[in-house]
């Protein structure tokens, strides 16, 4: 799972992201059924290839 590249005071805020953009791809992947993906990276957008 990769939430992005978010802007905290970890990165000194150069991140490109809000927090709540790199939150909503961990709570929506965190919500899905048991039948949901698994195993993969996945962004805002879906699953990143590797």
């Amino acid at each position: 799972m990769v939430p992005g590249f978010v802007d905290t005071d970890s990165n000194n805020h150069t991140g490109v992201l809000t927090v709540a953009q790199g939150a909503a791809v961990l709570v929506r992947l965190a919500t899905l059924g048991a039948d949901g993906s698994t195993g993969g990276f996945f962004a805002e957008d879906g699953p990143v290839p590797w």
